[in-house]
């Protein structure tokens, strides 16, 4: 009971935020708290991460977000680490949900708490008129 009073506060404060300032611009910082490669190559999979990270930036819906953490476990497993690539995934899933209130959560671009959803074509506008477009592999 003490958890939900805490979620209410915490999403009905969030609600009020200003929405100033957002969307903001793209940002990346590789694969976030995990290593970007091995140690003979330190940025082996930074690129798969790279575009992981646009594809949460932008947000969307639930099957958008599956969709872009397979494809970073589809990437990351072409590099020639397939279980990097599960480890990867399976941490993506539990970490980067929207309803979570941190840098890397899905739709990152939109002020907290955003949700999942699709985005208007004045929202996707508004979006690639910040970034050029997505990283390419």
């Amino acid at each position: 009971m003490r958890l939900l009073a805490i979620l209410a506060i915490l999403f009905s404060a969030a609600s009020c935020a200003s929405q100033q300032g957002y969307p903001v611009d793209f940002t990346t910082d590789g694969c976030s708290t995990s290593p970007d490669g091995t140690l003979s190559d330190r940025e082996r999979w930074t690129q798969a991460c790279t575009i992981h990270d646009y594809r949460y930036w932008r947000g969307g819906t639930p099957l958008e977000r599956l969709e872009a953490d397979r494809e970073l476990g589809n990437n990351i497993a072409a590099t020639g680490n397939p279980l990097i690539a599960q480890i990867y995934k399976g941490v993506v899933r539990l970490g980067g949900s929207p309803w979570l209130p941190t840098s890397y959560r899905w739709g990152y671009a939109w002020a907290y708490p955003r949700g999942y959803g699709h985005l208007s074509e004045a929202e996707q506008a508004t979006l690639d008129d910040l970034e050029t477009g997505p990283p390419k592999l």
